[in-house]
C-alpha cells in the first residue's frame, strides 16, 4: 500500500467529538485533502480575511443561466482555483454537465493526492441557494 510522504489532518467539519478523547475528531492523509477541495471551491473570494483572492468565483456562476456556455466558465474556474490553493490535487478528469431542469450543474472531479497512485473522486451537484 501506497503512503504519503507527509501526512495530512485537518478538523472534521461534521464536529463529531471523538469519544475517547473528548476532542473534536480529525481527518487525515486524502479524506483531508478532498475536505480542503470541496471547501476551498465552495468559499467565495473576499470571504477569507487578510487573503481576498483566496477561493473561487462559483457563486457568482451559478446566477447565471445553466446552459452549456457556462459549463467551460465553471470549468475553468474549477481548474484555477485547485490549481492555485491545493498543491496537494492535481486534477486528473473534470466533468461539468449542465442540468437546466434542476438548475444547476453536476460536477465530477477525479484528483490525485500527493504520491499515491489511485484518484480519489468527488461528485457533487452545484446549483444556487437564493
Amino acid at each position: 500500500m501506497a503512503t504519503l510522504s507527509n501526512i495530512y489532518s485537518d478538523l472534521d467539519l461534521t464536529f463529531n467529538i471523538q469519544p475517547s478523547t473528548g476532542d473534536i475528531s480529525i481527518v487525515k492523509d486524502s479524506r483531508a485533502v478532498i475536505n480542503s477541495v470541496k471547501n476551498i471551491l465552495l468559499m467565495n473570494k473576499y470571504d477569507k480575511l487578510w487573503k481576498p483572492y483566496f477561493g473561487s468565483n462559483l457563486r457568482d456562476l451559478l446566477f447565471e443561466n445553466v446552459d452549456s456556455v457556462f459549463e467551460s466558465f465553471i470549468d475553468s474556474e474549477i481548474r484555477t482555483t485547485i490549481t492555485n490553493f491545493e498543491p496537494r490535487a492535481t486534477i486528473q478528469e473534470l466533468r461539468v454537465t449542465a442540468d437546466p431542469s434542476n438548475n444547476g450543474y453536476n460536477i465530477f472531479m477525479s484528483i490525485l493526492i500527493g504520491n499515491l497512485p489511485q484518484p480519489y473522486t468527488i461528485s457533487t451537484f452545484l446549483e444556487r441557494i437564493r
